[in-house]
């Protein structure tokens, strides 16, 4: 992999884009990623592989209330996990670096992941400009549109959409106009609102304020439905940490009764949460052996922090990235070679137990500048669709920039 190119501004002017900057920085740039053929199939594999090990873990404990009990889940979150899993994978974007010895994922992410917008317009971009290589996300957009009509079960034109989301937060303004954009686009009608917004219907049915909805498209995170606290023990809960009970009860109701799906499903409640991969190293027995060994090969050891021996860690700190159960998008990602001692062994400190895993850091490769490239694999359903690569100096965080994606035979 290299990045090569001419470059402009790095600005990308497309109306699909509603943040090119945040805090006055820049969040693209124009110099494309460039894969072979051969290492686009090893990173398509590695997003695959990881799917497929996450989906063992899923099975394994949807029903074993010891191993959800062990993941540390709140029993307003199992409550969602429990009204789908095992059924999970949606949408989902699968982290993959590259590495001297391969192609490595390092988690999925099948929540609410984002990107959609950013990915399909770098890659029209780079067309525009004529860059040689084919867009391995040509078909993302509308596979992603082919999802949605299937997960509704009728015509677009029969059928609404609530679109549920914090509409209090601003961050995802962008990726919630292009969803709605793209649903309307077929012929959806969409009602947007936030979970509180949620009402019972005549007929098993629920709205969005007055409007029965035969699609819940989600954008409002599984555990900030359930009980929630925070992740360090020196930290008050947040102000809304009570669980959704009323909009949780609604949802089983319609779901019970055939009336509504929802995307992404409550069962991410599992995927999404990082210590389940965890599982392969500290309960291979409950899992099983052929379930243990497909999670170790598709991602580095993963252990629960609270099982770890703190003065390892700390003598090792160099080898392992700290990660709490929920956060994204670089939120409470630790990597032991980014930070000092003294903040290593306070965040060890103040970590609440039963939230938390260790993860083995590994080194991507890096291009000429020094800097790593995380693939964002995009997964519709089982079958990989697209590549939105972010370019940053240390671990991937807001600060990171998008570039395009070039394939070359």
């Amino acid at each position: 992999m290299v990045i090569s190119g001419a470059v402009d501004d790095g600005v990308l002017r497309d109306p699909r884009i509603k943040d090119p900057w945040i805090d006055g920085v820049r969040r693209f740039t124009d110099e494309p990623v460039v894969l072979s053929t051969t290492a686009l199939k090893a990173v398509a594999r590695a997003a695959v592989d990881a799917c497929r090990s996450v989906d063992g873990l899923v099975s394994a404990v949807a029903n074993d209330a010891e191993l959800l009990r062990v993941l540390g889940m709140a029993p307003s979150l199992e409550r969602l996990a429990r009204m789908e899993a095992p059924r999970w994978l949606a949408a989902a974007r699968v982290d993959v670096f590259q590495t001297a010895g391969g192609a490595v994922a390092c988690e999925v992410n099948s929540d609410t992941p984002t990107g959609f917008a950013e990915t399909i317009a770098l890659g029209d971009r780079a067309n525009g400009r004529g860059l040689p290589g084919r867009d391995p996300s040509s078909l993302l957009e509308a596979r992603w549109v082919a999802m949605m009509i299937e997960a509704a079960g009728c015509r677009p034109q029969d059928a609404v959409v609530g679109l549920i989301a914090p509409t209090e937060m601003t961050e995802d303004h962008n990726h919630l106009a292009w969803v709605q954009s793209r649903l309307e686009s077929v012929g959806f009608r969409v009602v947007g609102g936030s979970p509180f917004n949620l009402q019972a219907m005549r007929d098993h049915r629920i709205g969005v304020f007055d409007t029965p909805c035969d699609l819940l498209v989600r954008h409002y995170k599984t555990d900030w439905w359930a009980q929630r606290e925070s992740v360090w023990i020196d930290e008050h809960p947040p102000a809304d940490a009570a669980p959704l009970d009323r909009e949780i009860a609604l949802i089983e109701e319609a779901r019970a009764h055939g009336t509504v799906n929802v995307v992404n499903p409550f069962g991410t409640a599992l995927s999404q949460n990082k210590r389940l991969v965890a599982l392969a190293w500290e309960h291979p027995d409950r899992i099983g052996a052929e379930r243990s060994a497909a999670v170790r090969a598709a991602f580095p050891e993963t252990r629960f922090l609270e099982s770890f021996d703190r003065a390892r860690l700390v003598r090792e700190q160099s080898e392992w990235v700290l990660k709490s159960d929920y956060g994204c998008e670089g939120e409470d990602v630790i990597v032991g070679t980014e930070v000092d001692a003294s903040l290593w062994e306070a965040s060890l400190a103040t970590a609440r137990p039963g939230r938390w895993i260790a993860q083995r850091r590994f080194d991507p490769s890096r291009t000429p500048r020094g800097e790593q490239v995380n693939l964002g694999v995009w997964m519709m359903g089982s079958m990989p669709s697209g590549v939105y690569a972010r370019v940053s100096k240390g671990s991937t965080d807001g600060a990171a920039l998008g570039a395009p994606v070039r394939v070359m035979s």
